[in-house]
Formats: structure tokens, sequence, C-alpha cells
């Protein structure tokens, strides 16, 4: 498979399960559990994420990293794990 057409194949497979996850979260957050939905979320995006790179040998890899790239990644988590997905959350408990 050409890497293009693999990339497409990502990139479709990420909207699709990124619009069920928006689904799944509305349906959850109806009963106003808001924190206990995002910590389930961040605590099972967290696990995918460390046997992905556990599987894909890249795990191994993160000693070689630079202080700096430690530090982006670290921002990057927190802005993205924590704070992007409690805005989302949020906003879609308040809507609806």
């Amino acid at each position: 498979m050409s890497e293009l057409l693999f990339g497409f194949f990502l990139a479709a497979t990420a909207v699709f399960f990124f619009a069920l996850n928006n689904i799944v979260i509305a349906k959850g957050l109806k009963t106003e559990k808001l924190f206990e939905g995002i910590f389930v979320t961040l605590l099972f995006s967290s696990l995918i994420i460390f046997i992905f790179t556990l599987l894909s040998g890249q795990f191994f890899q993160i000693l070689s990293l630079s202080p700096l790239v430690w530090l982006l990644y670290i921002v990057t988590g927190v802005i993205n794990f924590v704070l992007a997905r409690t805005f989302n959350y949020t906003g879609i408990a308040l809507i609806g």
C-alpha cells in the first residue's frame, strides 16, 4: 500500500473515531458527571498511547530525546489531553 493511501486511510479512520467519540461522550455526559468522564478518557487515551509506543518500539527511544523535546511533549500533553478535552466535553455537556 502506498504511503498516500495509507495516510488517507488513517485520516479517515481518525475522523470516524473522533465523531464516534463525541457522540458517545454526549450521551455519557447527560448524567452530568463531567470530571469523571474526563478522567476516564484521559486514562484510556494515555493507556492506548503507551501500548502503541511499546508496540512500535518508539518507547525505548525516549531517553535519547533532548530536554527541550521533553518539555514540548509535556506541554502538548497538558494542552491536548487536559485542557482541550476539558473544554470540548464541557461544551458538549452545556450544549447537550
